[in-house]
């Protein structure tokens, strides 16, 4: 993640004019709903809670800062958490879905040699679909050797081939809910301002890739294909992008109508 580090903490996102009048576009529908003269429907408010009483659960969110970024790296090395910095760094580089990402191991990532492959070539459970296409194969970048490597040295042997990429210490390899454990614990103690999840790993991948390419629709048609959404503007919402977006456009709206009033 080194590379992004001159990027300004708080630069607004810019997207291409395409994108930014699909945005627009949505807002506006909205609005015309909202303000149809036709007889409204009792609103009915949504309970937060579950019929047991219990919160719902609510959609994690991406990373949207890159400081708060190397505070999570810097939480896990401070621990000596090498496996959970493995986890964390390679989740928000490689976009896998958790299932997937938790099932690694280190054949997938490497030769028999302990030397790198260009990239993980894997079959996502959910799809059943071979990821090593050039629209959404998982390069294994720099950041991705650095964190496995590191992860590596903190081993007492040399791992197998067959051994899993996030072992569990009950065996075989971390579950979801242990990784999601992980991720809130983490999110917690950092007090962080986001809600965190599983889901936040690749989406946080997704909200970078389109802020360091703002004007590049390949970034998001890539990200779409890799998602596998039928829709870019699916891609926007799952990204975190649409959210950020629609309030800046409203703020937009907001200063135009305080303009003319």
């Amino acid at each position: 993640m080194n590379n992004t580090n001159t990027v300004n903490q708080n630069q607004q996102i810019t997207l291409s004019p395409e994108l930014e009048q699909m945005l627009f576009a949505m807002i506006q529908k909205q609005n015309n709903i909202t303000n149809s003269e036709e007889p409204k429907q009792q609103h009915i408010k949504k309970s937060k809670f579950t019929s047991t009483g219990k919160p719902k659960a609510q959609a994690a969110e991406p990373i949207r800062s890159l400081e708060d970024i190397k505070k999570i790296q810097d939480y896990f090395l401070k621990k000596e958490d090498y496996r959970d910095y493995q986890l964390f760094t390679v989740g928000i580089s490689i976009g896998l879905r958790i299932s997937d990402l938790l099932s690694l191991k280190f054949s997938d990532i490497m030769y028999s040699d302990y030397t790198f492959k260009p990239y993980i070539d894997i079959v996502e459970q959910k799809t059943d679909k071979v990821t090593h296409t050039s629209l959404d194969d998982c390069l294994i970048t720099k950041s991705v050797i650095d964190a496995i490597e590191l992860y590596m040295c903190s081993l007492e042997h040399k791992p197998d081939m067959n051994d899993y990429l996030f072992r569990s210490q009950k065996g075989g390899h971390l579950d979801t809910r242990s990784a999601h454990k992980i991720l809130k614990q983490m999110s917690r103690d950092l007090k962080l301002p986001y809600n965190v999840g599983t889901h936040t790993l690749r989406k946080t991948l997704g909200y970078w890739t389109i802020k360091l390419n703002p004007n590049d629709n390949n970034a998001l048609i890539g990200l779409q294909a890799m998602y596998h959404h039928s829709s870019e503007r699916t891609t926007l919402g799952y990204t975190g992008i649409t959210k950020d977006e629609t309030r800046a456009f409203r703020n937009k709206l907001s200063d135009f109508y305080e303009s003319v009033i």
